[in-house]
């Protein structure tokens, strides 16, 4: 068990008002959770926390299974070959790396089947597969459609494949969307009927989930974009080279505020409950937690200690944090309770 949390001594104010990043740290994790067959680590990319399940879902890549860790009692639980086991530490044969779940399923990926699987988390096991066109980065379930849309930015798209959920489930290909430039990063706005994702560089996009096609480009700010996550009306972008970015999706993505953070960012994550926005920063080892005000407004609350590569994260929406800890094979767990 690591340090118990510590009270910040020097927070600092937004990057927009030209203050500097918060660099003191104040706690670090206060627990790892060991994840099965990490004997050499593993190449974490996307985490998810499935309220229906209570589960933080960890695709566990080169182990080729799906890891669900219980959010209360950091237990693990594991769907075992969801994916070609395999050595490869990186590039597209390395196993499962994102998973999404709706409609009682958990839709995970399979990089050397070039595959989505279907999981049912009652019988641990995968019940349908379908081929994707290419190989893929993130995957996200679309409850308003009943639809799964994968991006596959090495051909610069979105493949869209229809959930046809009966006794025997079904995931049937429907379209692409092409994205020149990206696609990188992917969250749903079932409210307004949107998707959205970034360029790589300094755009985000707004998709229309009914039309399949780009609506908006909006300049997000960032020299190298990453991440996104979404808040009502916030749309937060991640930039790796150490910043976030709030950009107001009701008024034609217009940024409204900014606030550096540790360097080496990829994904994010917000806490609902909490109006928390996690940034780890796999370059300075650390998690920026940010508060969210009502107006957007981005303020720098904490700085925990992580670990050199620690570049994904996700939240349980109360007062924790599950950051990735790739060299160890492990979760970093946070504990924000502020």
């Amino acid at each position: 068990m690591w340090k118990n949390i510590l009270l910040l001594t020097s927070v600092v104010g937004l990057l927009s008002g030209g203050a500097a990043y918060a660099h003191k740290t104040i706690a670090s994790p206060a627990a790892t959770i060991a994840l099965p067959g990490a004997v050499h680590g593993i190449d974490f990319d996307d985490l998810q926390f499935f309220p229906a399940l209570n589960r933080v879902a960890v695709p566990a890549a080169q182990t080729g299974d799906l890891d669900l860790i219980d959010s209360q009692t950091n237990a693990v639980e594991v769907i075992p070959h969801v994916a070609v086991t395999t050595a490869a530490p990186h590039g597209d044969d390395r196993g499962a790396t994102s998973a999404s779940f709706g409609g009682g399923y958990i839709f995970t990926g399979d990089h050397g089947r070039t595959s989505i699987a279907v999981v049912d988390p009652r019988s641990k096991s995968v019940v349908a597969r379908v081929r994707l066109a290419a190989n893929y980065d993130y995957i996200r379930y679309v409850a308003s459609r009943q639809e799964v849309w994968v991006t596959e930015p090495h051909q610069h798209r979105i493949e869209i494949f229809k959930f046809l959920n009966s006794a025997k489930p079904t995931l049937r290909h429907e379209a692409f969307i092409e994205v020149p430039g990206g696609p990188e990063a992917l969250v749903i706005d079932n409210e307004r009927g949107r998707a959205y994702t970034n360029l790589w560089s300094n755009r985000a996009l707004a998709i229309d989930l009914s039309g399949r096609r780009i609506v908006a480009r909006w300049p997000n700010g960032c020299r190298q974009s990453r991440g996104l996550a979404l808040d009502g009306r916030w749309l937060f972008a991640g930039c790796k080279e150490g910043r976030a970015v709030a950009l107001d999706v009701t008024r034609g993505g217009k940024p409204v505020s900014a606030a550096r953070t540790g360097a080496g960012v990829d994904i994010i994550a917000y806490n609902s409950h909490l109006h928390h926005l996690y940034v780890p920063g796999s370059k300075s080892a650390t998690l920026t937690v940010l508060s969210v005000a009502g107006n957007g407004h981005l303020q720098p609350v904490a700085v925990y200690r992580t670990v050199k590569g620690a570049h994904c994260v996700a939240t349980d929406n109360r007062r924790k944090a599950f950051v990735c800890d790739p060299r160890h094979g492990r979760i970093l767990v946070i504990d924000d309770h502020r």
